[in-house]
């Protein structure tokens, strides 16, 4: 309900505000001593009276105009009607005069001038909401844009989001089949990016992928399109690329473009990914058979090594149901005890005692089929199930541990067990240390094994994890040494006490002039540092004899030993050491494809492991 100031009512009428002057003359001046004047028509009717104060006040004005009129007056029918308009005239035109409390004349007030307030507010009040109107719709019209913008943009990257992907996808089929073209689907996927958000935190990592997201936008034409369907997975639709060599060297600028080092807080973090294609028409005419697809590929991709892009073929669909079916049986496999360990002793090749064992995991699915760790261990790994399967490893371990300390081994056998960069988070639930303490072992009886790649990718993380563990006597081993990248000058930062060289340098030796030099190399490092070398994949006496050589410390493979269970492993170490010395002196075998290293154990390798 609006107020009405009286001063906001005044009548700004110069004429009636003189008028007023009079009013107030008049209600100064003495009321007794009004008179009355009585008027009479010409017909000698009476008429009415006048006074005086109304003769004073209209001087101008004839009596007839003045007059008082009788009450009671004869009315026609409708006078009832004139009279009420008669008083609303009357009304609207009266005048009252405004004073303040103290005797200060403000002005004349009236109807009409309350009229006009109310009228000109009503005007205000008008254009205020006309205004307001228009202020409302343009909110509608921004709060839709911003809507339209979420549903159909990521609010990270702000790239295109899923929804919009499927949308355009769909247009890029309409099109190429209206058209009769071809199009490509690429399907992106960042390289251990979980690694990064573990260890260094989400925050930095949404900022990672927010430079990677920039990086992408710069890469892709007007006409093509790049999406973030979410997490770290990113496609990219590139309209009319019939020629495949057109999709390989986008791929080639995505790879250069990730190899760029990214600067964040200090720390230079690298980015790699893998990249699966599928293509209209061939591999499929639907939205859902593009993107399973090139998803598909993808994985094959990862499968290739980093920074690998692989076409679909039909094959890759059977190898899809396959993981997914590994998928599904790994959630399954823990409650069904379908896990098991085998135990492959660590020789010295000084004196062929067993010095360390690594525990391997095996699965038997459904209490049959032999799963290779190759094949389940990645998969494991993407659905997270290897926090899990890692924590039961270690309880297993602990457990069977328990009954070595009763063969008073030398303190320095170490049970070497593989951890995963993806049980980082998991370990900060249920700690490897905490483990081992619950099983009340020493600490020092355990060497943890990384790979070169978990290690440096996630430097910060993992390097705290590894302090935390040599502080406590756990000794520190780089596993598959040599076949990923590392900041060398980090080793010596890092508690590390082991290189493990890989299987794949030790097979090649023989056949192959650069990898025998490279193991010297990487002997030669490591004993500059001060760190102990274990050679995998052992398999020929030459072999032996060529590390010794080298200066290699402990040897792993089946020359001494395939996995065993652990009761095996308990005969083999109360059996006599490995006759070292014999294999010194085996010669080293003719290079080529065909000689002794590029095959199984050799004939004579039975001979030399003593049991």
């Amino acid at each position: 309900m609006q107020t009405l100031q009286v001063r906001d009512c005044l009548d700004p009428s110069a004429r009636r505000v003189r008028v007023d002057e009079r009013y107030r003359d008049l209600a100064e001046a003495d009321v007794e001593g009004m008179r009355a004047f009585a008027v009479f028509a010409e017909n000698g009717g009476f008429a009415g009276l006048v006074t005086d104060r109304q003769a004073t006040l209209f001087p101008s004005r004839r009596f007839g105009d003045l007059l008082t009129r009788r009450q009671g007056e004869a009315l026609r029918p409708n006078d009832d009607a004139v009279r009420a308009l008669h008083r609303m005239r009357v009304a609207v035109q009266a005048h009252l005069p405004v004073i303040e409390p103290d005797g200060t004349y403000l002005g004349v007030i009236s109807v009409q001038s309350v009229l006009a307030e109310l009228v000109r507010r009503a005007e205000i009040y008008r254009q205020e909401r006309e205004v307001l109107v228009e202020q409302l719709e343009a909110e509608r019209e921004s709060l839709r844009a911003q809507y339209l913008h979420l549903a159909y943009y990521d609010s990270l990257t702000g790239l295109p989001n899923r929804q919009l992907f499927q949308e355009r996808l769909n247009q890029a089929i309409g099109q190429s089949s209206h058209r009769g073209t071809e199009f490509s689907l690429l399907f992106l996927d960042l390289n251990r990016f979980k690694d990064v958000n573990d260890t260094l935190g989400h925050s930095f990592g949404d900022r990672l992928l927010k430079v990677v997201a920039e990086r992408f936008s710069k890469l892709v034409r007007q006409t093509d399109m790049v999406a973030r369907l979410g997490g770290d997975e990113f496609t990219f639709i590139l309209h009319d690329t019939g020629d495949v060599d057109t999709v390989n060297a986008t791929a080639r600028r995505i790879f250069d473009e990730l190899a760029e080092p990214i600067a964040l807080d200090g720390i230079q973090s690298y980015v790699s990914a893998s990249i699966g294609v599928s293509r209209y028409p061939a591999d499929g005419v639907t939205a859902e058979a593009l993107v399973m697809n090139a998803d598909a590929a993808m994985y094959r991709a990862k499968e290739d090594g980093i920074g690998a892009c692989h076409f679909y073929s039909p094959k890759l669909h059977d190898r899809m149901l396959n993981r997914l079916d590994i998928s599904n049986a790994l959630h399954r496999a823990l409650e069904r005890e379908e896990f098991s360990l085998v135990w492959q002793p660590q020789v010295s090749l000084t004196t062929g005692v067993i010095v360390g064992a690594e525990v391997l995991l095996r699965w038997n699915r459904d209490g049959m089929k032999a799963v290779s760790p190759a094949e389940f261990v990645p998969i494991a790994e993407e659905t997270g199930m290897i926090g899990a399967i890692g924590d039961w490893v270690l309880h297993e371990t602990c457990r069977y541990a328990s009954r070595l300390e009763a063969l008073q081994l030398a303190c320095d056998f170490r049970i070497a067990v593989n951890f995963s960069p993806m049980q980082l988070r998991w370990h900060k639930e249920k700690s490897v240390l905490r483990t081992i303490h619950e099983h009340g072992l020493d600490c020092r009886r355990f060497k943890i094994e990384l790979t070169e790649n978990s290690l440096f990718l996630n430097k910060e993380g993992m390097a705290e994890f590894v302090r935390e563990l040599g502080a406590a006597g756990v000794a520190i081993s780089v596993d598959d040494f040599g076949t990923g990248y590392s900041n060398l000058s980090s080793l010596k930062h890092l508690p590390v006490s082991e290189l493990k060289i890989d299987r794949s340098f030790i097979h090649d030796m023989q056949a192959s002039h650069s990898d025998k030099q490279l193991v010297l190399a990487m002997i030669g490092m490591a004993q500059m540092l001060g760190l102990r070398v274990v050679a995998e994949g052992v398999e020929h006496p030459w072999q032996v004899a060529v590390l010794k050589d080298f200066g290699c410390d402990i040897g792993q493979g089946y020359l001494f030993s395939r996995p065993v269970a652990f009761d095996e492993l308990l005969r083999r170490l109360e059996a006599p050491p490995f006759d070292v010395r014999a294999m010194l002196s085996a010669p080293y075998p003719p290079s080529g494809p065909d000689g002794p290293g590029r095959g199984g154990m050799s004939a004579d390798a039975g001979t030399v492991a003593a049991g």
